[in-house]
């Protein structure tokens, strides 16, 4: 019951190639990890796998039944119960067990379009654990979990006895898997490991191309050097045989004979190193084709420092109670004081009002309900980095964002955007038009280039529909920023990467039963 591509091509309707000539074997019972940029074509692979689009060149050919967990799905207007369907009643308990962890605290009759993107997920996953299937396909199965349910979504692909494809940019998923699969504009590469196996591997790679890039660069300079050199000497030789004529040592007609073998032998020698120039041209371009770098930032930001004595927040035995709600929003009261550069992280499970309480630290007047204690926020320059990243206008270019917050001329924003890996005609680009990692990166060039530049930076959910490469750009500039830091995730490799010192947990309120 194997899966299997064979010279496997996808190309637009409108004549877009996505990848083409893709081969592989994926045999049953083993995990499989699916990696790479975002926009290669990662989910166009698993839609091919599923039948839902047809190979523009090649095959595929699955034996068995397959399953597929899509990125994002609308939610029916029916009750929770009827979603998870008669299959659901005929499982024994045993079998209910790794869908009844995800669905804990959720309601049957709860309707399904009534629940939170989090308990939406638990449930999507909980249906697809309970199907009958010889393969199944997650894509970017844990955006939307919280660190609770993450930990049984681990524990189901732990378990699971069928063949399974994930798509994913979660390095601990990762780590549970036995094949990493690479998706790359140089096509698709196995990985006989999970993925600190692929990370090593993938990183030793790089340095190999970079080390051959390096070459290939000293050779052009070479061939550069050589064929200046060789013009050189020969127009010295010429400049000779000229002299020697104008004293009449030599007949006219071998004067003229001498000067057509001259010219001859200059139009050879450039026809050579010219030749040799392209080729090794085209070594280098090859070695930089080939090297699949991660970006990194280059920039400094001194001006986001802020003094050890600084207040960021202040909170004293603070709750929050949405209007008509019969409880608080957290079981315990707030009650901390953050000053100076400090890196905190928020924590809890869907629904424990984690976003909810950066809303009321960073924009109070627009949330709406009883307030108990108080909640002071420093004196600082901020700025908040949703979940959708909704700073960015998607209508206008990249240049015009970033000049939304920067009072810079356009030559001096776009010099300063190069870091940020957006040079050239690509500042002209629609924001709307980027991917998930460049939409990341142009928030984050409009948020640390602002003026006055932040000294507090809030993160919600920032590593979401992120690709690994820009997760790890995110991480550098983070430990870079050199101001306070609030973040919300659930990704801990993500936040030991960043360094972050502080947790402050939040636990939903208790609710008297309906």
């Amino acid at each position: 019951m194997s899966l299997r591509l064979k010279s496997l091509g996808y190309e637009t309707p409108r004549g877009d190639v996505i990848f083409q000539n893709l081969n592989l074997v994926m045999n049953p019972g083993r995990k499989h990890g699916l990696v790479g940029p975002n926009g290669v074509g990662k989910t166009t692979l698993a839609r091919l796998l599923m039948g839902q689009l047809e190979p523009t060149a090649g095959s595929v050919r699955v034996d068995g039944l397959i399953r597929f967990f899509a990125q994002s799905e609308k939610a029916p207007g029916i009750f929770l119960g009827d979603y998870l369907g008669p299959l659901w009643e005929r499982l024994s308990p045993p079998d209910r067990a790794p869908a009844l962890a995800l669905l804990g605290g959720l309601s049957l009759t709860a309707k399904c379009p009534d629940l939170s993107g989090g308990e939406w997920t638990r449930a999507r996953l909980a249906r697809t654990f309970t199907q009958e299937a010889d393969w199944l396909v997650f894509d970017e199965p844990t955006n939307n979990l919280d660190r609770t349910h993450r930990g049984h979504f681990l524990d189901f692909v732990r378990q699971c006895p069928h063949g399974l494809l994930i798509i994913s940019h979660d390095r601990e998923l990762l780590e549970e898997m036995d094949v990493i699969l690479e998706l790359s504009n140089r096509g698709l590469s196995v990985f006989g490991g999970n993925w600190s196996f692929y990370d090593s591997a993938s990183r030793q790679e790089r340095r190999r191309r970079e080390t051959k890039l390096e070459r290939s660069k000293n050779a052009v300079k070479k061939s550069e050097k050589e064929r200046g050199q060789r013009i050189q000497r020969q127009e010295k030789r010429q400049s000779r045989g000229q002299a020697k004529a104008d004293k009449g040592g030599l007949p006219r007609i071998l004067i003229g004979g001498l000067k057509r073998a001259a010219q001859a032998t200059a139009g050879q020698i450039d026809h050579q190193t010219q030749e040799a120039l392209h080729r090794r041209v085209d070594e280098t371009r090859e070695a930089l084709e080939g090297i699949k770098a991660a970006p990194q930032l280059y920039a400094e930001f001194p001006e986001t420092r802020i003094p050890a004595s600084k207040l960021v927040f202040e909170a004293q035995d603070f709750l929050f109670r949405f209007p008509g709600d019969s409880a608080d929003l957290w079981r315990d009261p707030v009650h901390l004081t953050l000053r100076g550069p400090v890196k905190i992280a928020l924590e809890g499970d869907n629904g424990a009002g984690k976003s909810t309480f950066l809303r009321l630290l960073l924009e109070p007047e627009k949330i709406e309900g009883t307030r108990r204690g108080s909640l002071k926020p420093g004196a600082l320059e901020g700025q908040f980095l949703d979940q959708k990243l909704s700073q960015l206008e998607d209508d206008l270019s990249l240049l015009e964002n970033v000049a939304l917050t920067a009072r810079k001329d356009p030559a001096s924003l776009r010099n300063l955007m190069a870091p940020f890996l957006f040079m050239g005609d690509k500042v002209h680009q629609k924001a709307g038009t980027l991917s998930g990692g460049e939409r990341l990166r142009l928030a984050l060039a409009k948020a640390l280039l602002a003026d006055p530049a932040p000294q507090l930076l809030v993160l919600d959910e920032p590593t979401n529909n992120v690709d690994v490469l820009n997760v790890e750009f995110l991480e550098a500039a983070l430990r870079k920023f050199q101001g306070a830091l609030i973040v919300v995730s659930h990704d801990e490799n993500f936040l030991e990467n960043i360094g972050v010192e502080r947790r402050l947990r939040f636990v939903a309120g208790r609710r008297p039963p309906d």
